[in-house]
């Protein structure tokens, strides 16, 4: 999930060097194509968690990407962009974890 958002990201940056106005970039047909079909996955995935608390985590992490799509500037995007690496890191590997302990 956070390539997509890294790359969204880095085009901002990209365009406030070129136009000097940040979140004017459009993504491409493809990138939107591949956030809907990551969201759909996610969520039928989601679902499927036992455990609460796991859940809560990854539909966290999906609303802090969503996020993405909403900042102002090209700080607010680098601070949501490390919180969102965070996230996933640590929602990965709780995901881990349940996963070892159904060998």
């Amino acid at each position: 999930m956070p390539d997509k958002y890294r790359f969204l990201l880095c085009e901002d940056k990209r365009a406030l060097r070129e136009i000097g106005t940040w979140g004017r970039n459009v993504i491409s047909d493809e990138w939107n194509q591949k956030e809907n079909e990551a969201m759909i996955r996610a969520n039928v995935l989601m679902v499927r968690i036992s455990d609460d608390g796991l859940r809560q985590a990854v539909e966290k992490l999906k609303s802090q990407c969503a996020e993405m799509g909403l900042v102002r500037s090209e700080k607010e995007g680098d601070l949501l962009m490390q919180r969102i690496s965070g996230m996933f890191v640590e929602t990965n590997a709780k995901i881990g974890e349940l996963l070892r302990s159904t060998y």
